[in-house]
């Protein structure tokens, strides 16, 4: 249609305004709330994107809305990907349990040139615990709690296990009897709650 001056400034379909005549074409109250020249109001830009995808434009769309969705899939996915891994080490960081009365929990203790890791034990008073000794040192080792009649000898590279229970509670020293591992500093301790 073409329009003529003086139809122009009344006839609103000239102006590309056939749903909302203005009053005035500069004025604010000539468009509703945020419409300018029959395009609707801006959104951002990733969801206008996606409010245009319909069935039949599928395919169809440009290239900078598939690159805005991709933007947006991408950034969900690492974002649901970061709160799995939150999930994932608080599961990991909740404490355990100690094992149930009658039940044997293992202690793992390994032994390496004048040294026990770890250095201290915890276990229960009554309670079985399975004492593991892992001799990653080349030379044999062992350990000894006199007071409390434990006693574990291993060889080099060997690993070996008893299952002990202590009934009362204390601090008890755990050495390597074997002569000289003591002085060189193989001790440490067996605390019994």
């Amino acid at each position: 249609m073409l329009c003529d001056p003086v139809s122009r400034a009344t006839n609103s379909t000239c102006l590309g305004l056939a749903r909302f005549p203005p009053v005035s074409r500069c004025s604010p109250a000539a468009y509703p709330s945020g419409w300018v020249r029959n395009h609707p109001p801006r959104r951002g830009k990733a969801l206008r994107c996606f409010s245009t995808i319909t069935p039949e434009r599928i395919g169809s769309t440009s290239r900078r809305c598939r690159m805005r969705i991709h933007l947006v899939l991408r950034t969900l996915v690492v974002l649901a990907a970061s709160a799995l891994l939150v999930l994932l080490a608080a599961a990991c960081a909740a404490p355990k349990q100690a094992a149930p009365a009658g039940e044997s929990s293992e202690v793992r203790v390994v032994a390496r040139e004048f040294s026990f890791e770890p250095a201290t034990i915890e276990v229960q008073a009554g309670r079985p615990f399975t004492l593991i000794l892992e001799n990653q040192g080349a030379v044999e080792h062992e350990i000894e709690v006199h007071e409390a009649d434990i006693h574990l000898h291993a060889g080099p590279g060997q690993t070996v296990q008893g299952t002990f229970t202590i009934a009362t509670a204390g601090t008890y020293e755990i050495a390597c009897e074997i002569p000289g591992h003591k002085e060189a500093g193989m001790v440490g301790e067996l605390v019994v709650h």
